[in-house]
């Protein structure tokens, strides 16, 4: 295992990048009957480890997440919710080289910007969820082709 001291800066969001195109996964959903919204950006991994270096390296950019914690499948899982998801997503976001997971992120910075205090947010919010939703049927669509 790599440790995170040995990576510069830029080798560090590199790697977590690839480690998050290749066991992250990026989800939205509405809560409250539409009036709120629920971001969860997460990694699972047998390992520990992995997860652990994945949370040194944004705390290292001053984003502070929960450590990872087992799943009922034995799974472990290091997440990041809502704002600090997006904070983890534009942290990353250069070094994500999947299309799919670059097109997420857009998606779910749309729906949970950084500084999220406009007066219209609600509405901004909402187009953001109606655009991750067509993003979502369009990955479905071309799965089924």
């Amino acid at each position: 295992m790599v440790a995170f001291e040995d990576m510069k800066s830029k080798e560090a969001l590199a790697w977590l990048g690839g480690f998050f195109c290749g066991d992250g996964s990026i989800s939205l959903a509405s809560s409250n009957k539409g009036k709120g919204w629920q971001g969860h950006v997460c990694i699972g991994q047998v390992e520990e480890e992995p997860l652990l270096l994945a949370r040194e390296i944004v705390a290292a950019h001053g984003i502070e997440t929960p450590l990872p914690h087992m799943l009922k499948n034995g799974i472990f899982q290091w997440d990041a919710t809502s704002s600090k998801g997006s904070e983890v997503l534009r942290l990353i976001y250069p070094y994500l080289h999947h299309p799919k997971y670059r097109e997420r992120a857009k998606g779910y910075l749309k729906v949970f910007p950084l500084g999220s205090r406009h007066r219209h947010m609600r509405e901004v919010r909402l187009q953001g969820y109606i655009e991750w939703l067509e993003l979502k049927l369009a990955e479905v669509q071309n799965v089924e082709v």
